[in-house]
């Protein structure tokens, strides 16, 4: 499939339209697996062939299927045996032979092949941030309870020791690396990469709009959002609620997603006999899930871990009051205050606190964002500053 070219491409860079770049987006996943990666790396190549440059993309996939795309779409089958990763590579080398730029979505499944790319074939080389893969399969596999920050400073041997050195080794040879949040840029820097590599282009948020969730108005609701590993704190969240429900009438948490401590939470929920009170509500699709976040009184999200979380902002986007754990980029968009409220994170006793305070005496402002200042914040979370900040980058090679 030959991409398909805009003769009159708005907002974009110029120079970088005069040029026809060409760039290979290495992915990791793609639709129609789901996911944040998933949902942007169809968005990021779509406007990049609107903006005037010819895209190439590869990806990893359970199933080959036919691409409508304006852009060529070169899809790995998953193996049994791994065998895929190398397949992967050699169809990137081949893809890259006739392009400018890669640009991967990740720094192990697609930066590391991405890098081999880089040299033996001399191209320039971008890539994505979005979180420590290190620390999230050590957690995964229970191989280690501290927290991201704490993490960095462990090493460790293994298999997650070997993504530790393949994460620092492709950041650290990348001509540039792209982060969604000013946190993450010191994370990076903490692998050894220069700060003058690292840029900062915030993740776009496509805000849609949808009707709450019908409930009884008596009813006070305390959402939360996210799929079910252990950083997410999910098991704080109900196992604070007995003492929560002394203070607040009719009290109810909603918990939206899945994930493995889906058994574990159902077990908590009815050793705590809380099952009238708990709802585990799964994977929602994400129309849904928002009707639910719509429908909070109070949104939280408890958590050891997040990049730049795209709920919480959408949370504020329809105008839920905000409590949040002071980790992470969460403090890059919850200022106390004027957009919500932080706490320490899993620190039962402040958690509950203010979750008491706010639904029995309104402790925070409903209304934090509804000043001057609310087009700015959002501002930074726009689809189109995002493309054009993510193009600057590749100008800037």
């Amino acid at each position: 499939m030959n991409p398909v070219r805009n003769s009159e491409p708005k907002q974009w860079s110029r120079s970088l339209i005069s040029n026809g770049v060409k760039i290979v987006i290495a992915a990791e996943i793609f639709p129609p697996d789901i996911g944040g990666p998933a949902t942007y790396s169809p968005k990021i190549a779509q406007a990049l062939v609107e903006a005037g440059h010819q895209v190439s993309l590869i990806c990893y996939s359970d199933k080959a299927q036919k691409d409508d795309y304006p852009f060529t779409v070169i899809r790995i089958i998953r193996s049994k045996f791994k065998l895929h990763y190398f397949k992967y590579y050699r169809q990137l080398k081949k893809l890259t032979a006739d392009c400018d730029v890669i640009y991967a979505q990740g720094p192990v499944s697609s930066g590391w092949p991405a890098l081999k790319v880089k040299k033996k074939l001399g191209k320039k080389f971008v890539v994505k941030v979005v979180g420590d893969y290190a620390w999230e399969q050590a957690q995964n596999f229970g191989l280690t309870k501290l927290g991201i920050d704490e993490f960095q400073s462990q090493k460790f041997g293994g298999k997650i020791g070997t993504l530790q050195k393949i994460e620092r080794q492709v950041c650290q040879q990348a001509d540039k690396v792209i982060v969604p949040s000013q946190y993450l840029k010191k994370i990076v820097v903490g692998w050894g990469v220069t700060e003058n590599k690292i840029e900062v282009v915030y993740n776009a948020v496509d805000f849609i709009a949808v009707d709450p969730v019908v409930k009884s108005h008596e009813e006070n609701w305390l959402i939360s959002v996210g799929r079910l590993v252990p950083w997410k704190g999910f098991e704080t969240l109900i196992s604070i609620t007995p003492d929560i429900i002394k203070d607040v009438d009719n009290f109810r948490l909603k918990i939206v997603g899945d994930g493995p401590e889906m058994k574990k939470l159902q077990l908590l929920v009815e050793k705590l006999e809380l099952d009238n009170i708990v709802e585990l509500l799964g994977q929602k699709t994400r129309k849904d899930m928002l009707a639910y976040v719509h429908a909070a009184d109070l949104f939280i999200l408890n958590s050891g871990y997040e990049g730049l979380s795209h709920v919480l902002i959408e949370a504020l986007g329809l105008g839920r009051p905000v409590l949040a754990s002071n980790v992470g980029g969460n403090p890059e968009v919850i200022i106390p205050g004027e957009t919500g409220d932080l706490f320490e994170y899993n620190n039962k006793e402040e958690i509950k606190n203010k979750v008491i305070s706010f639904f029995k005496r309104g402790i925070m402002d409903k209304k934090l964002l509804l000043n001057d200042d609310r087009k700015y914040f959002f501002s930074r979370f726009e689809f189109a500053k995002m493309i054009k900040d993510t193009i600057n980058v590749l100008e800037s090679l």
